[in-house]
């Protein structure tokens, strides 16, 4: 039987980043607004999205498209974050 890709690597994360491996074993996941709270990041995404629009670039549609990848980037890392600190939570 072949290896799977959660096999052979320690950590493996899904294209959404909602789900992520350590040593073949689930991590628990959870809600990246949920850990902040709806009020903080209402707060940082009204602050990233004013400042991206009073920024004086040419080309605005490409500060959308920028700002958009920033955002999945930060959603990444902060979903490990948040399975991170819930696996060392559960081992003590």
């Amino acid at each position: 039987m072949s290896a799977t890709v959660i096999d052979i690597f320690d950590y493996c994360f899904a294209e959404n980043g909602l789900t992520a491996y350590r040593l073949g074993e689930a991590l628990p996941s959870s809600s990246f607004i949920s850990w902040l709270g709806e009020e903080k990041y209402k707060k940082m995404a009204n602050f990233i999205l004013h400042y991206i629009a009073d920024l004086d670039i040419p080309l605005k549609r490409l500060a959308s498209l920028l700002l958009f990848q920033a955002m999945d980037w930060i959603r990444r890392l902060t979903s490990f974050i948040v399975a991170e600190h819930s696996l060392n939570s559960a081992t003590g």
